[in-house]
């Protein structure tokens, strides 16, 4: 638990890419981009009910305990509750059975795989700097600067936000069967990252609203085609090093962020880092569509499946 706190408000840790691998290496081609989804889909929903909570928690602790408390006292009081959700999910990792578990203790890349991944987590990372720029608890503390929104509040809209973000993902599946992996990731992904760039536009609160609703709509829908394509593109026995590394990367790259934005914001500049966020963004989503749009995918398991081979 330790090292996935982040100042992103996101998990980048290890957990994620084994999860990822787990699910892709019990699933095949035809449905592997389903499961994923519905993975991303349940973890949205649960974070649309902790920021629910989180919200109207924090409210009640601090009428709870009057004007005296120390604010920084309530916002302990959700570590401990996030600590005991941690237990209780090592718990559930422990009851996982052993069949799961991988033969190979050190996994070799291959440069046909290199080949692939290389340009794709230059592309990541510099979509996790500009996510780290733009975190969800950033973009809070900025609605709570320009507006002085209360934390109840606050928590209900981004409580709606990761619960449209959660039914959105449910439909990414269905979407890359029809459009393929890559058009889903980067048709999806484009308007979310127009809308980030766009957010310190409108000067009420409503709009600024309308754009944020836009931005966690549509922002996680090529979460789960991006993991299905990273699975398809690599061989089997690659997959848990590639995710690592993948998740390494966009940790570091979002670890960024926040110092960039910290100083925008002690300037009075906080609205730069959504521009250079959104364009950033932007850049990735095009970079990804000319690089990707045409390889072929599920070469590595082609050889048991040859109808499996397709394009993005």
């Amino acid at each position: 638990m330790v090292g996935v706190i982040s100042a992103t408000s996101g998990d980048f840790g290890p957990f994620r890419s084994v999860e990822e691998s787990t699910i892709s290496h019990l699933t095949t081609p035809a449905t592997r981009t389903d499961v994923l989804s519905w993975y991303v889909t349940t973890s949205t929903l649960g974070s649309a009910l902790g920021n629910e909570a989180a919200g109207h928690i924090a409210s009640f602790l601090k009428r709870l305990q009057g004007s005296k408390q120390d604010i920084t006292d309530v916002y302990h009081a959700l570590f401990w509750i996030y600590v005991a959700m941690g237990v209780l999910s090592m718990i559930f990792a422990c009851l996982m059975s052993r069949k799961l578990w991988f033969k190979s203790k050190i996994a070799e890349i291959s440069q046909e795989s290199l080949s692939v991944v290389i340009k794709l987590w230059i592309l990541l990372t510099i979509d996790s700097l500009a996510d780290g720029m733009v975190s969800y608890a950033l973009t809070n503390y900025y609605l709570v600067r320009k507006f002085g929104l209360a934390e109840s509040y606050l928590g209900d809209i981004m409580s709606i936000c990761f619960l449209l973000m959660a039914i959105s993902t449910a439909f990414a599946g269905p979407l890359a069967r029809r459009l393929g992996l890559i058009n889903t990731m980067v048709f999806t992904h484009l308007p979310s990252s127009l809308a980030v760039l766009l957010l310190p536009v409108p000067q009420n609160v409503g709009l600024t609203i309308a754009l944020l609703f836009i931005r966690t709509g549509l922002n996680s829908m090529d979460q789960g085609p991006r993991a299905a394509f990273i699975a398809a593109v690599v061989k089997p026995g690659e997959r848990t090093a590639v995710m690592g590394i993948t998740a390494m990367l966009r940790t570091l790259g979002s670890t960024i962020g926040p110092s960039l934005t910290g100083f925008l914001a002690d300037t009075d500049k906080f609205w730069i880092a959504f521009v250079v966020a959104g364009a950033l963004r932007v850049a990735y989503d095009l970079g990804l569509f000319y690089l990707f749009v045409d390889l072929k995918i599920n070469a590595p398991e082609q050889a048991k499946d040859p109808a499996t081979n397709d394009q993005i």
